[in-house]
């Protein structure tokens, strides 16, 4: 028969034709401890009755590339780091664009920003080769909105633009941190007169824009009712 091996799970063909799978924890399987720590090319035995088999195997360091796209975090334009057991903590690595109004939202496996890197646990990314991750920027809207980012979808919660007595459109944007804007909340832009009967904060907006590509799709009650 021969005998051949993958990530820990054997196959063994047999002459008459048949094939029988064994994992590394089956009793008929014996074998040398795997040595993980130590960089290079190493060999094991693996036993399987009478048969033996030699297999070469190469441990080494896994790199995590950090490309800034366009900007740069204590003056670099990228970071490589080592991934200690395949792991990468990204806690604390938060590249600036506050001087040309974006914020970091995230990291890419892409640089057109289309695969955004999912953690299985926060901020910590677990990779099995050489990997580049690419930053993604948007336009920094927390002081215009309120909003909540909702299976992957950004919900617009509030207008709050603090300069809104300058303002006079309502820009209504494509997206938010680089989730697309689909749904604008009720009272968006709605408050109850004063008992005084004031003038609502909103009284001197007289338009609202959408972005061309906008993809809202609900609008809610009273949502632009002071407008």
């Amino acid at each position: 028969y021969s005998f051949a091996f993958c990530y820990r799970l054997f196959s063994v063909d047999f002459n008459d034709s048949s094939k029988k799978e064994l994992t590394m924890f089956d009793s008929s399987i014996t074998y040398d401890s795997f040595d993980t720590d130590t960089l290079g090319t190493h060999e094991i035995v693996i036993k399987y009755k009478d048969f033996k088999k030699t297999i070469s195997y190469n441990v080494k360091l896994i790199y995590l590339t950090l490309d800034y796209n366009g900007y740069s975090l204590d003056g670099e334009k990228s970071t490589r780091i080592v991934a200690e057991k395949n792991v990468v903590s990204l806690a604390n690595i938060v590249p600036n664009a506050s001087q040309d109004g974006y914020k970091f939202v995230g990291w890419f496996y892409d640089k057109k920003l289309t695969k955004r890197v999912n953690f299985t646990i926060e901020n910590e990314l677990t990779i099995s080769d050489d990997t580049t991750i690419y930053a993604g920027y948007d336009v920094d809207y927390t002081k215009d909105f309120q909003y909540e980012i909702i299976d992957g979808e950004a919900v617009l919660k509030k207008f709050i633009k603090v300069d809104y007595e300058d303002c006079n459109t309502i820009f209504i944007p494509k997206t938010v941190d680089l989730y697309p804007v689909t749904k604008i909340d009720d009272n968006f832009a709605y408050e109850e007169e004063d008992i005084w009967g004031g003038f609502s904060k909103y009284y001197n907006i007289t338009a609202i824009e959408f972005d061309k590509d906008s993809t809202v799709k609900f609008i809610g009650k009273r949502a632009f009712q002071n407008l």
